[in-house]
């Protein structure tokens, strides 16, 4: 029985396109701000990470809290989510090995993330989820089109939520976008 049911599952493989967004991101963040359907706070720690397996936990505006699985196979990421009660996320965040706090503007489909540190803007980045058969947009969000730095192609990890958790790293990834511009 439960072999069928793992059988007739629908495996959930992540699709997105991301997008490296131009600073000033403060400039950036009020203009999408204005326009977004709805804003996440998020705290996401990682608790485990290797090259093709994370967990990862998240806080999203302190009343929701998630745990994911992300592993890479053949070339995808298949992503199973599950909400977890606070007092576990209070547990796992303790053991984290990477934390990060941004702010997500919902726009459409499209999720746009600025990444922070003491409340300051070190990165941002816009996403998209795509059709399997899709690799890129069809059109991209007017309100970023402009201030879009790099598009990340398919199977460029450098841009994962992980790396970018690490300001260090961002700054360095950022300025080496900045000087090929």
């Amino acid at each position: 029985m439960v072999g069928e049911l793992i059988r007739s599952a629908t495996i959930p493989i992540e699709h997105e396109r991301k997008f490296v967004l131009s600073p000033p991101f403060s400039i950036l963040e009020k203009k999408v701000s204005k326009a977004a359907d709805k804003v996440l706070f998020i705290n996401q720690g990682y608790i485990y990470i290797d090259k093709k397996l994370s967990v990862r936990i998240r806080s999203i505006n302190d009343s929701k809290y998630q745990m994911t699985v992300k592993r890479t196979v053949k070339g995808q990421t298949i992503e199973i989510e599950t909400d977890i009660c606070f007092s576990d996320f209070s547990s796992l965040w303790g053991v984290a090995i990477v934390k990060l706090e941004k702010i997500r503007y919902l726009i459409d489909d499209w999720e746009i993330d600025f990444f922070k540190n003491n409340n300051e803007n070190y990165f941002a980045q816009a996403e998209i989820e795509l059709p399997p058969d899709v690799d890129y947009p069809d059109k991209i969000l007017k309100i970023i089109e402009k201030d879009i730095l790099y598009s990340v192609k398919k199977g460029d990890n450098r841009f994962s939520n992980k790396k970018i958790g690490n300001v260090n790293y961002s700054n360095k990834i950022l300025k080496l976008l900045l000087e090929k511009k």
